[in-house]
């Protein structure tokens, strides 16, 4: 939250929804990958304002008993960024992050990514 809100680039670009504060169950390679890939896609200054919509959660898989990791569903909605302009870096950073699947609404791109994090019930 904090990443976002205080930094210049993203403040103005990056809308970010996380009700249930999932956002923290977050391992550093995934925080800094979600990261990553948010700058990347808002910093290109050839595109017309690109902006990002992040959704984090809520969790909706009930976790198996015994399970020491939940999973945490993101989403992230682009405007003004087209699938086929996204460079791979971008990719790269997703995958850090967990699962993903990409499709195009609007002419802008959606990934949904699944991240799996240690149960907090188990910390």
């Amino acid at each position: 939250y904090h990443a976002i809100t205080e930094s210049e680039q993203l403040g103005r670009s990056v809308t970010l929804a996380d009700r249930g504060s999932l956002a923290g169950l977050l391992g550093p390679q995934q925080r800094d990958g979600l990261l990553a890939a948010v700058w990347l896609l808002v910093s290109d200054q050839s595109k017309a304002s690109p902006t990002a919509q992040l959704s984090i959660g809520p969790v909706t898989a009930i976790p198996n008993p015994g399970s020491k990791t939940i999973t945490v569903p993101l989403v992230i909605m682009t405007t003004a960024v087209p699938r086929n302009r996204v460079d791979p870096a971008i990719w790269d950073a997703i995958g850090k992050v967990g699962r993903f699947l990409d499709s195009t609404q609007n002419s802008s791109l959606r990934v949904e990514i699944e991240c799996v994090v240690t149960n907090p019930a188990d910390q």
